[in-house]
């Protein structure tokens, strides 16, 4: 059996009709494949995908602007965060990227190949490849030590570290909200070296901030949108 997305010309109820107990393979105009579980709508599944990418982006741009609640928020309550360095419950997890983002002056972060597979209708696994541009300040001291060697521990010079990785994600929905209720990190690559760069922010020529007062905020503002970041 073969279901095809409704044009957007078809009517609510058309658009919205299920097969219940149904297995089938569901294809838009142009022939590419939607995936599917049995008795879905295929609507409802690309909606879900898209609130799962959003908690994915979402916790990137909490980590970025160091928004803790932000990031907490893209958990269950009870989550669980593997992410090498600790592995932890997410109130344990926020509180150490606390103090080992007290030293990064900017950070940016990449989410790509999102792949997204549903186990059922509230639960989904998600692999995510991901790369970081992070910029330590002269203070981190056992930054320099973990990636350039201990005879760097004692040369207070700040550093630029680059990484890749994977997030492997155990999504669930609850309550009609999908989060992360487990994450395991897994390393690709580290590269570090000094930081000679020197980037002021300023009203004509802007650059990163990791706080309110980055230009983030106020464009929101601009746009209409309020200052505050949620899910």
């Amino acid at each position: 059996m073969q279901c095809v997305i409704a044009p957007a010309a078809w009517s609510a109820g058309e658009h919205n009709s299920r097969r219940s107990g149904t297995s089938c393979i569901q294809t838009d105009r142009i022939g590419k494949v939607v995936n599917a579980v049995a008795g879905q709508n295929a609507i409802d599944r690309l909606v879900a995908k898209e609130e799962i990418r959003d908690v994915i982006y979402q916790w990137s741009r909490g980590v970025a602007r160091k928004d803790w609640e932000l990031v907490k928020s893209c958990y269950t309550v009870d989550g669980v965060d593997r992410h090498g360095r600790v592995n932890t419950d997410v109130d344990g997890f926020i509180e150490w990227m606390k103090s080992y983002h007290a030293t990064i002056t900017r950070a940016i972060f990449f989410s790509s190949n999102i792949l997204i597979e549903f186990v059922d209708e509230d639960r989904a696994f998600v692999e995510t490849h991901g790369q970081s541009i992070q910029h330590h300040t002269a203070a981190a001291r056992d930054v320099r030590e973990t990636f350039l060697g201990p005879e760097w521990a004692d040369k207070e010079v700040p550093l630029v570290v680059i990484s890749a990785g994977r997030k492997l994600d155990q999504f669930v929905r609850r309550d009609g909200v999908w989060r992360i209720a487990y994450r395991q990190q897994v390393y690709e690559y580290f590269y570090a070296h000094e930081d000679t760069g020197s980037l002021q922010d300023s009203p004509d020529f802007r650059v990163s901030l990791r706080d309110g007062a980055d230009a983030l905020y106020g464009e929101r503002e601009r746009a209409g949108l309020p200052r505050g970041l949620s899910l």
